[in-house]
């Protein structure tokens, strides 16, 4: 029996582990949770700063996208069975507050930023969003 090749090795490694792993769930930080809340606003911010349209339209996909994955770290860390109680009770009045600033960005910054209103679509991001912004991270 010939001694198995290094690339052989590398196939079988490549498949066994992911099926390993498929099944964990990662930790994730309120850290990380809060990180990406300020890189989706940071995206919101480039977004009423072009004109372009084809541009805009990858800027909103870029933050659905980072939507996504603050919904689903925040759902990861509230079905991890190590995550406190304490965490767990953080977690619930962000979950509202980042729900209202996913609504005022999606039915009142965007818009005005699609239809040109650069002003008022500042005065949101600078004035309510920034407010939340500030409650989703003292808490």
């Amino acid at each position: 029996m010939k001694p198995m090749t290094r690339s052989f090795a590398i196939a079988i490694f490549c498949a066994i582990v992911p099926a390993l792993f498929s099944n964990v769930a990662f930790a994730v930080t309120t850290s990380e949770i809060m990180d990406m809340v300020l890189v989706s606003r940071q995206k919101v911010a480039g977004l009423v700063a072009v004109d372009d349209p084809d541009t805009q339209n990858a800027i909103i996909n870029e933050i659905n996208q980072s939507s996504l994955q603050v919904n689903h770290m925040v759902e990861t860390i509230m079905a991890d069975e190590t995550t406190t109680q304490e965490i767990k009770d953080k977690i619930m009045p962000f979950i509202t507050v980042w729900s209202s600033f996913v609504k005022t960005r999606d039915e009142e910054l965007i818009p005005a930023a699609l239809a040109g209103d650069k002003d008022k679509a500042k005065l949101i991001g600078q004035g309510v969003q920034l407010e939340r912004i500030k409650s989703m991270t003292a808490l």
